[in-house]
């Protein structure tokens, strides 16, 4: 398959818009102030990602191993605030498994508290967001605080970059395409349906919020 057809490869363009699906999804609960969720999807598509672009994985799923190595390599080069992989995946588990910041690597001090907010990168006022946690224990404890909206478009970013990565390889794009055909017809969304056009600033908290 010639560069030129996999970019035009209706099965290729139909796998990588399930992808963009997801970014989609975290786009609408920011923009109806729906935070929990956003970070659920956001922790989703890391694993998603992780696997679909794995050129060595036998099947389609993800690893925690495979997934820290995605985030340390795709992501946390380009946040602005430094975490790891492991952190970031650390706060995975917490949120996905109990809804909670406190993960078993937090808990046991293995990984700092990671801490998501829907403020843009340059606004975070850490001081503000632990008074609106609540929580003392956690002011005196090793954390970091990541802006949602700036994981959001670090996301999005390294998810076209690796999608480029596989259409420069025939035999990754095939492996990508097969993978792909495993999701449920469900999952599949409108090929009219386009990225967002808004503005990341369209998902900033209000003032008064």
């Amino acid at each position: 398959m010639s560069e030129s057809s996999q970019k035009n490869c209706p099965e290729f363009l139909s796998a990588a818009r399930n992808l963009r699906i997801l970014e989609e999804g975290v786009q609408v609960c920011l923009l109806n102030k729906l935070r929990m969720p956003a970070q659920i999807l956001l922790f989703c598509w890391c694993d998603v990602i992780a696997a679909m672009t794995d050129k060595d994985a036998q099947r389609y799923w993800s690893t925690k191993s495979k997934t820290i190595e995605w985030i340390d390599r795709n992501v946390v080069p380009k946040l602005s605030v430094p975490v790891t992989g492991t952190e970031i995946y650390a706060a995975r588990c917490g949120v996905l498994h109990g809804f909670t910041v406190e993960s078993s690597e937090v808990k046991n001090g293995t990984c700092r508290r990671i801490a998501f907010t829907d403020l843009p990168e340059h606004a975070v006022n850490v001081a503000a967001l632990l008074d609106r946690m609540k929580t003392a224990k956690f002011e005196h404890e090793p954390h970091a605080i990541v802006s949602i909206i700036e994981f959001m478009e670090v996301m999005s970013s390294a998810t076209k970059n690796s999608l480029t990565a596989i259409q420069s390889d025939p035999e990754w794009t095939q492996k990508f395409i097969a993978f792909s055909e495993e999701q449920l017809d469900s999952f599949q969304v409108n090929p009219e349906i386009g990225a967002s056009s808004k503005s990341s600033r369209d998902y900033h908290a209000s003032p008064q919020d």
